[in-house]
């Protein structure tokens, strides 16, 4: 057993969907974290439990408003790569038993994680560890598919 350190939030696959937004004001995410539109369309960080979902930025927030941010757009079927959490790190396991199970999104240290506490936003579904995590260790890094009800994006315009 081993305590992973937590990483940025990426993506499984290399199908980057890069878009700019302008930023909108008094943001401070960080590159991997969940960000989505708000309703100015200015690229916004999540909060736990979001209930919509943009992308992965791709840049850090310059904390100017209107500054054009990069954001990976995901599209429904596309996975993430992300740590498993949970409040009390011993329970922050991923058993086998645990894929398929549904996930909220969380935020640790300006890293997006995956929050295996609670369900009632859940937007992720867990697949699988990576290969070289142990059902035993503490946040294992975990691949997860993000529940498309989720999803911001309009299909027909990003390609």
């Amino acid at each position: 057993m081993a305590t992973r350190t937590i990483a940025k939030m990426c993506r499984y696959d290399s199908n980057s969907n890069l878009m700019e937004y302008p930023e909108a004001a008094s943001q401070s995410f960080k590159i991997g974290e969940l960000v989505y539109l708000n309703t100015s369309g200015q690229v916004t960080v999540c909060a736990a439990n979001a209930q919509v979902i943009l992308g992965l930025a791709v840049e850090d927030a310059t904390g100017t408003t209107n500054t054009m941010i990069v954001v990976d757009i995901l599209k429904p079927g596309e996975w993430v790569i992300a740590n498993l959490y949970n409040d009390t790190a011993a329970s922050a396991v991923c058993a086998n038993t645990a894929f398929g199970d549904l996930a909220e999104l969380a935020t640790s240290s300006n890293k997006t994680v995956i929050d295996i506490t609670a369900t009632a936003s859940a937007c992720f579904r867990i697949v699988n560890r990576l290969a070289d995590e142990s059902a035993t260790d503490i946040y294992p890094r975990v691949i997860a598919a993000v529940i498309s009800t989720y999803l911001q994006c309009d299909i027909a315009t990003v390609s």
